[in-house]
């Protein structure tokens, strides 16, 4: 069941994610047909070291996923393992990995992530902004399973991809205030995200 699909910046290269891998298409840009990439080359994905695609870490239930503007990184909303994850990309292969070990995912609950404040229980979506200065992430809800939906702010280091949670209440906004987030309104059970071109508004 596929979740969500993104394109590279440079448009070589679609990405196809579906609950437990991300599968990556070559494309040619002037005719704009897909090729499956092959091996490990081809996909990468949650648990089994059996299956023939690269292996990474907290990417359980996948819902979601976003490529920075620079093309060398794809985040990606896990719902299951409860965090946002970060692949490392290949610009001329498109080949995406996963490294940094614990920092390369963060969680409000569990390792193998660097744990962080809140504000997203339970992922659905991921966006980056226009500058690749921050990423936000929207939850269905914010704590437990029927907390009000919830968007958490990270700063994203431009050089590694590496993501760090914003400070007291401008880490996240949730619609009932909770775990010390900004107070929002109609967010609640959000599943979607998107920043404006000129990163000012975040939809």
């Amino acid at each position: 069941r596929v979740q969500d699909m993104e394109m590279s910046p440079d448009g070589r290269h679609l990405y196809v994610a579906t609950p437990y891998t991300i599968w990556t298409f070559a494309r040619d840009t002037a005719s704009g047909t897909l090729r499956r990439m092959r091996g490990r080359h081809g996909c990468i994905r949650h648990g089994s070291p059996r299956a023939r695609c690269g292996l990474a870490r907290a990417m359980s239930g996948i819902r979601g996923l976003a490529i920075s503007p620079d093309g060398r990184h794809v985040y990606v909303a896990a719902q299951n393992s409860r965090s946002i994850t970060i692949l490392r990309r290949d610009p001329v292969t498109g080949r995406l990995r996963q490294g940094f070990r614990r920092r390369a995912c963060v969680s409000q609950f569990r390792s193998p992530c660097r744990r962080t404040r809140g504000g997203f229980a339970y992922p659905e979506a991921v966006a980056v902004s226009p500058d690749g200065r921050n990423v936000y992430a929207a939850s269905s809800t914010s704590v437990g399973l029927h907390g009000d939906g919830a968007v958490a702010v990270f700063s994203r280091n431009t050089r590694n991809g590496l993501l760090r949670q914003a400070h007291g209440m401008r880490g996240c906004l949730s619609d009932g205030g909770d775990e010390g987030c900004t107070p929002a309104r109609g967010i609640a059970g959000a599943t979607a995200i998107t920043s404006a071109p000129d990163g000012r508004r975040v939809y």
